[in-house]
């Protein structure tokens, strides 16, 4: 997975606990921790595509 495709599922993610926190279906610290935890992943997701690419080279 490229790191554009990652950041672009991000958003999407973003976008969607933006809307049940909005809908005040969960709490302001449910939304804190889970916008924290997606943050998260992505940062992990961005370092193992990058340490792979200089690993195994870059293939397109």
């Amino acid at each position: 997975m490229r790191p554009l495709k990652i950041k672009f599922y991000t958003h999407e993610t973003e976008y969607w606990l933006m809307l049940i926190k909005e809908s005040e279906y969960g709490s302001d610290v449910n939304y804190a921790s889970l916008l924290e935890e997606c943050k998260e992943l992505v940062r992990m997701l961005v370092s193992i595509v990058k340490t792979s690419k200089d690993l195994y080279g870059s293939k397109k």
